[in-house]
């Protein structure tokens, strides 16, 4: 990632060891975000967070180091691997969350998740929405799923001037591709109506709060079986992806209601750093509304401690 003086033409490095970046957009507070695809040493793909002013970091790919047609005596390897590799502020869980993340824009005030993202998909087409959040000074959050149907992979998001979200389509051969289509441009138009969703998850000192967008009732959000967790962790080897690792089913021991039933913290204690919680709820609101989308991966690098 080059930071380039639009004036002068001078540049310096900003981040090192993205593979396949598609999108960098403006993120949370200032910062820059990277949609980054799974590959060599990426064993799944993620959203990487760039704070202006900082040491640049190493996202983890090492770039084609070995001898080839190409490189007879050996490629050159990316920027700065001789740092530590820099997880994703948020893992996208292969073929789950995502597949081919594209650019991100942020949603407006006035709209519904105001402050969240929306991310273009385009191997598994439609949109999802992405909630960041600071945790001991390091960035993470969730993911969820958002919009489908739409003609071919999405790509490309703005905002109009009419307050429409127009979707930037496009595909190629191979697994780049929605329904076989290559191109497309549609306008999505709020009608000002919602569905009953996970609006937000945050982490706890004592485990994750999941926060609804309309109220729940108490026995529903304190009923187990209404519950599905499971974590896992990545470990970057130089082979196309990887595997989980680590998957295990955290233990609910609480159930802590709050905000006149708008909010549920799942009591867990501590939480294993650096793994991503795969969260699946089958509540239904108070007015019997089933979620639009009962799944959400929440990225976990850092836990409050209080």
């Amino acid at each position: 990632m080059l930071r380039i003086n639009a004036k002068t033409g001078e540049w310096t490095e900003a981040a090192g060891g993205v593979r396949t970046p598609n999108g960098i957009s403006l993120g949370p507070d200032g910062t820059i975000i990277i949609p980054d695809n799974q590959g060599a040493w990426k064993p799944a793909s993620g959203i990487y967070v760039v704070t202006p002013g900082e040491k640049p970091k190493f996202f983890g790919y090492y770039g084609s180091t070995g001898k080839s047609d190409f490189y007879p005596d050996g490629g050159v390897p990316t920027s700065f691997s001789n740092q530590p590799i820099v997880s994703p502020a948020v893992w996208l869980p292969q073929s789950e969350a995502s597949n081919s993340p594209a650019a991100l824009v942020q949603i407006p005030e006035g709209q519904p998740y105001a402050g969240q993202f929306y991310m273009a998909e385009i191997t598994l087409g439609g949109m999802r929405r992405v909630q960041f959040e600071k945790v001991n000074g390091v960035w993470q959050g969730a993911v969820y799923r958002h919009s489908h149907g739409f003609e071919a992979g999405t790509n490309r998001l703005a905002w109009g001037p009419d307050g429409c979200l127009y979707v930037g389509c496009m595909g190629a051969s191979g697994n780049w591709s929605w329904r076989g289509k290559q191109f497309g441009l549609q306008r999505l138009r709020p009608t000002g109506n919602t569905v009953f969703e996970i609006e937000s998850i945050h982490a706890a000192a004592d485990g994750l709060t999941i926060r609804f967008n309309r109220p729940v009732p108490a026995e529903q959000l304190q009923n187990p079986d209404n519950w599905l967790l499971a974590a896992w962790t990545y470990e970057p080897k130089p082979n196309y992806g990887g595997p989980k690792v680590g998957v295990h089913q955290p233990e609910i021991t609480g159930f802590v209601v709050g905000d006149e039933g708008r909010s549920v913290r799942l009591v867990m204690g501590k939480l294993k750093t650096d793994h991503v919680y795969h969260i699946a709820s089958a509540v239904t609101s108070a007015d019997a509304e089933n979620l639009w989308s009962g799944e959400a991966w929440y990225t976990l690098h850092q836990q409050p401690s209080e």
